[in-house]
């Protein structure tokens, strides 16, 4: 049963220097972080309650998302931390 109430951001946004790759883009049993944890909320969350938020690479973490038709928004203000994201994140659903 789907959720309507419930809406939900997908942080894969940051520049990815610890680890020196995209953890969204690392791969686990033939699928990227990113392709589980999209495929995993959609079902059980509506598409339009999702969104997966984009910053440093959006154009490589894009790319995995576009095969599961997950709606994106960017963060221009990456840079300035985790909170912006979230702010765009939640801006998106306004």
């Amino acid at each position: 049963m789907m959720n309507s109430s419930i809406g939900v951001v997908i942080l894969a946004v940051g520049q990815f220097s610890r680890l020196g790759q995209s953890r969204q883009m690392l791969f686990f049993q033939l699928k990227t972080l990113l392709e589980r944890v999209i495929e995993t909320l959609l079902e059980i969350i509506e598409r339009k309650n999702v969104v997966v938020v984009l910053g440093a690479w959006c154009s490589d973490v894009d790319m995995a998302r576009k095969d599961l038709n997950a709606p994106t928004c960017y963060n221009i203000e990456w840079e300035s931390g985790m909170a912006s994201s979230i702010k765009a994140g939640l801006l998106f659903f306004l």
